[in-house]
């Protein structure tokens, strides 16, 4: 029924999140009006005075309300002109440290009093570069928002995927560290794929769309991109450094370095205001230093290694190679050939190579997690009797020894010897000897369970552990327990089953101990026993 509901629940959430995705790209008519006023490029006849960093054209004279026009603007400040009247006006925080603008979408509104009037776009900030005029394109202004977002949304999803599994990996870290003893590289890998996440939604600009604050994003990921550095370096030294090696210290001092240089430029930024453009290209080169210096570990690893260890490391070593790759493309296409999203092959690139560490990752795990398995298995073995699924003498000292001595006036000892089991064993064979233990223990737990834990502590032995229960409701679950064997039909009744009990509290003027306290119960037992064997049936608990 369980396995049903799940299927049901997935078809319906897959079912929803089809139904949004379509209801998301299918274009309304009445807000995005694209038939009547298509997106067209807006880039031919504009007029540069690159003195002022300044350009400015001519808009078109059917110019419809709703319109407006879309670029791309990459660590550059803005004010957009009609005439002389400022439209709109992109500028750094008053507070002095937001000296790099960040990358940027612009939405401009224009009305249809504009048409045929002059624009001028004055760009300005901390880039000296002769400048390029971005790819300009005009329409409806809500279509124009939508076709970024659409061409931007599966970068973003991939982006969240890997947030996603970050938290996996730090949650299952978090719960499984101290059960089966999970390495805490599971926690630096987690920390990596959430920052890698989080850096790449943030390239592809869809969460400055919908909330903004353009400056803090762009410094939260300067911040990401140098606090990442250290939990990697950890987590490849901890992976691949032998503790025994003797460039480990070394190691340690350059990783530990890396922290400390960190928390100096996070510092520097927050509490003396330093360009936010250097914290950018600091963190840039920190983060191929890091790199460098994770490929020099690596590789010296791989040639330290053997079998399949050798081959995960011959992975990474092809892997970083591609990713340096992959990240030197999309510096060039963003920052020279006008890309608008800054981690298009690296996104994909640390996706692939994320991929692979998971799957290596969950196979070390899952290896851990049956070693924990295989392990609670042998100590459920060694707590339990095999014939009976109780817990054995083993089990049964580890109870008493487990209640604090304040307790013990709480509990008392009741001890179970079955009578006559050698003459089932001699008369019937082991079989109904095994009946006989097994009916036995079922009636007792059934009695006493709930009182407290019932162990098989010898071969026709059991033992409980009872708490706040007197001798007057012992005697009573005693009756009630020689009353239903004595109600029992079947092939071996004809030979009497009956248990010999014997129960006492803690004293404390009697007892040291629970210990104590068990050899009275175990005396008792005896003298009922004694009296069993003279056909005397049901006796009271003896009490002294």
């Amino acid at each position: 029924m369980y396995g049903i509901s799940r299927k049901i629940y997935l078809v319906l959430f897959v079912l929803t999140f089809i139904s949004l995705a379509v209801l998301f790209f299918k274009s309304d008519g009445t807000l995005f009006d694209a038939s009547s006023q298509p997106i067209v490029s807006y880039e031919d006849g504009w007029v540069y005075n690159e003195n002022v960093s300044l350009v400015y054209n001519y808009l078109p004279k059917d110019i419809k309300t709703g319109s407006g026009i879309s670029f791309f603007t990459k660590n550059q400040f803005l004010d957009v002109y009609i005439n002389e009247k400022l439209i709109y006006s992109f500028l750094p925080d008053t507070n002095g440290k937001w000296k790099m603008a960040g990358s940027q979408w612009h939405f401009i509104d224009l009305s249809s009093e504009y048409g045929g009037e002059k624009i001028t776009l004055h760009f300005y900030g901390n880039d000296k570069k002769s400048l390029n005029l971005p790819n300009i394109l005009i329409g409806n202004k809500e279509e124009l928002f939508r076709r970024v977002i659409v061409e931007e949304f599966l970068p973003f999803v991939l982006s969240c995927v890997l947030v996603s599994f970050g938290i996996i990996f730090c949650a299952g870290w978090m719960v499984y560290r101290k059960k089966i003893g999970v390495t805490i590289n599971i926690l630096y890998i987690g920390l990596f794929t959430i920052a890698a996440g989080i850096c790449s939604g943030i390239l592809t600009q869809v969460p400055q769309l919908f909330i903004g604050h353009t400056y803090d994003l762009a410094t939260i990921l300067n911040f990401i991109i140098l606090l990442v550095q250290y939990p990697i370096m950890r987590c490849v030294v901890s992976a691949y450094v032998s503790s025994a090696s003797h460039n480990k210290k070394r190691i340690d001092v350059i990783v530990t370095s890396f922290l400390v240089v960190t928390f100096l430029v996070v510092g520097s930024f927050i509490f003396y205001g330093i360009d936010s453009n250097i914290l950018g290209q600091i963190a840039q080169a920190i983060s191929l230093l890091s790199g460098l210096i994770i490929f020099i570990i690596m590789l010296l690893a791989y040639r330290r290694v053997n079998g399949k260890r050798k081959s995960f490391i011959l992975i990474h070593l092809i892997c970083l190679p591609v990713m340096g790759i992959f990240l030197t493309i999309d510096f060039v296409s963003y920052y020279y050939l006008g890309a608008t999203d800054g981690a298009r092959c690296s996104r994909v690139g640390a996706s692939i190579y994320m991929g692979i560490i998971a799957v290596e990752t969950l196979k070390q795990f899952m290896r851990v997690l049956s070693m924990g398995q295989d392990s609670e298995k042998m100590k459920n073995i060694a707590y339990c009797d095999a014939l009976t699924c109780m817990g054995n003498r083993t089990a049964f000292m580890k109870s008493i020894h487990e209640i604090s001595r304040d307790d013990f006036e709480n509990y008392g000892i009741a001890m179970f010897d079955l009578n006559n089991l050698k003459v089932f064993n001699d008369v019937h064979g082991h079989s109904a000897g095994d009946y006989y233990l097994i009916i036995s223990s079922e009636i007792i737990q059934d009695i006493f369970g709930e009182k407290g834990k019932i162990c098989r502590i010898g071969g026709d032995e059991f033992c409980a552990v009872l708490k706040d229960y007197s001798l007057e409701e012992f005697s009573k679950g005693a009756f009630e327990m020689q009353d239903r064997l004595s109600q029992l039909k079947g092939p071996y009744t004809k030979e009497e089953m009956s248990i010999a009990y014997g129960y006492q509290i803690f004293d404390k003027k009697l007892d040291n101990d629970l210990s104590s306290t068990m050899e009275r119960a175990d005396s008792s037992m005896y003298r009922i026993k004694e009296k069993l064997k003279k056909d005397l049936k049901r006796y009271p608990v003896i009490v002294e």
